[in-house]
């Protein structure tokens, strides 16, 4: 009938909960402030957690690499892996894009940007099995982040997406400056 009811009710059925399911709660995190984000993703056994960073969420209408980046992020979904995206480059986006864009299930983090990678990855530490890192101008990003805070990737295989070869525009750019 009331709140008071409802939590005297929790408190009694604690205990019978507790002893008809030992083997789940042991596997679970302690309850304490400092494990909220590994509580909430649960994830199976196998299940891998995958985090994509790249210069934007992957709007297809964009052109350029942007298909390409969606299609491949619904492809790890497809896997059954859990997707982390986090745009780098351009941080704020229109949720409507974003759930015409990605799947549902995918979290996206917007509003933070190159500025908020270093204590998002801190905070993450030990979250994600993969990174995927797109562009060579993000993977400097995150190699840098990586040189000052060295466990901020611990556990994770940090994976780069060459989608395009720079070598060429390079070797051009070379060129135009009469450097060999």
């Amino acid at each position: 009938t009331g709140s008071g009811q409802a939590m005297a009710l929790q408190a009694r059925n604690r205990e019978r909960f507790c002893a008809k399911h030992p083997r789940y709660l042991a596997g679970r995190p302690v309850s304490h402030p400092a494990n909220l984000l590994r509580a909430r993703s649960i994830v199976a056994p196998g299940v891998r957690r995958v985090l994509i960073i790249d210069d934007r969420v992957p709007l297809p209408a964009l052109g350029r690499g942007y298909p390409r980046a969606a299609e491949l992020a619904a492809a790890m979904r497809a896997t059954g892996a859990t997707l982390t995206y986090y745009p780098l480059q351009f941080p704020d986006c229109d949720w409507a894009d974003v759930e015409d864009t990605l799947d549902e299930r995918t979290e996206v983090i917007l509003g933070q940007g190159i500025a908020g990678l270093a204590d998002f990855l801190q905070q993450r530490q030990g979250c994600f099995d993969l990174v995927f890192v797109s562009r060579p101008h993000n993977m400097q990003i995150v190699n840098a982040v990586r040189d000052r805070h060295a466990q901020a990737l611990a556990g994770a295989r940090l994976v780069y997406d060459a989608e395009a070869l720079f070598a060429m525009r390079e070797i051009e750019r070379a060129k135009a400056r009469g450097v060999p």
